[in-house]
């Protein structure tokens, strides 16, 4: 079953808006219409999302999900980041502190919005792990191209306790499944 960020984003018209909280429609994007390498890209600041993120990709390799991440990867520089993106069915940003700040998760965000990627943002409230509140994330300085992001798109909070993270990574998955084709 699909969260409903995900159901309005199957829907897919090319263009769109909606807002961050979860009543609320979110953005949609075309369902990819091609065969991608990845199912997914998993955009992150290392310093504060990285820890988080690893364990994402751990959980979406074992539901054979096929990842774009930078610590997996063979080649790491901008060229091979920018490919990886066109090369992704969906992009997911993980959210957590300093994001915003960071030049290649703006240049990977950038290359998703301009090549019509569906975006899933997933978010970590957990302040003593890196993460913020979703209030001080949608409050932050940003670059203009990515200014309604959270009018466009709602984010899954990141959960670290078991039971939890299980159904988030169900959920992702599901949702990742669904817009990759």
């Amino acid at each position: 079953r699909l969260c409903s960020a995900c159901k309005t984003l199957k829907k897919a018209a090319p263009t769109g808006a909606a807002r961050a909280p979860a009543a609320a429609p979110v953005a949609v994007a075309k369902k990819p219409s091609k065969k991608f390498a990845y199912d997914v890209f998993l955009s992150h600041k290392q310093a504060t999302g990285g820890d988080a993120v690893a364990i994402l990709q751990k959980e979406f390799a074992s539901k054979n999900l096929r990842c774009w991440f930078d610590r997996t990867t063979r080649h790491i520089n901008v060229d091979a980041m920018l490919e990886g993106v066109r090369d992704s069915a969906v992009f997911l940003l993980f959210l957590s502190k300093g994001v915003f700040s960071s030049q290649y998760v703006m240049l990977e965000l950038q290359e998703a919005i301009e090549n019509g990627k569906p975006i899933i943002l997933v978010h970590d409230p957990d302040e003593g792990a890196n993460g913020c509140s979703l209030s001080e994330l949608i409050n932050a300085d940003r670059p203009q191209f990515a200014d309604d992001l959270f009018s466009r798109y709602t984010s899954h909070p990141f959960r670290r306790k078991e039971y939890e993270l299980k159904a988030l990574v169900t959920e992702l998955v599901q949702c990742i499944r669904e817009l990759s084709g």
